[in-house]
């Protein structure tokens, strides 16, 4: 198994963010090829968490471009940084 862990500074609702995500990001997710699971945390203080599960180490690390391009286009206005 091989996991991308990303942690990210909020700005606004990390809990819209993160039904945002879970909403438009997991079903991408879930069309990779050996998907195990995924999970949002929220940190408190403006971070969210979340880690990508897979199979192999190739889906995990498209899921980070996957994650990085989704952010870019539904969801900057909450990640300053």
């Amino acid at each position: 198994m091989y996991a991308s862990v990303r942690r990210y500074r909020v700005e606004g609702s990390a809990e819209e963010l993160a039904e945002r995500v879970t909403a438009g990001l997991l079903p991408i997710f879930r069309e990779n090829p050996g998907f195990a699971g995924y999970y949002v945390v929220n940190g408190g203080d403006g971070y969210l968490a979340s880690v990508s599960v897979f199979e192999s180490r190739e889906a995990a690390r498209q899921s980070s471009e996957q994650a990085a391009a989704w952010i870019d286009e539904n969801a900057s206005e909450y990640l300053p940084e």
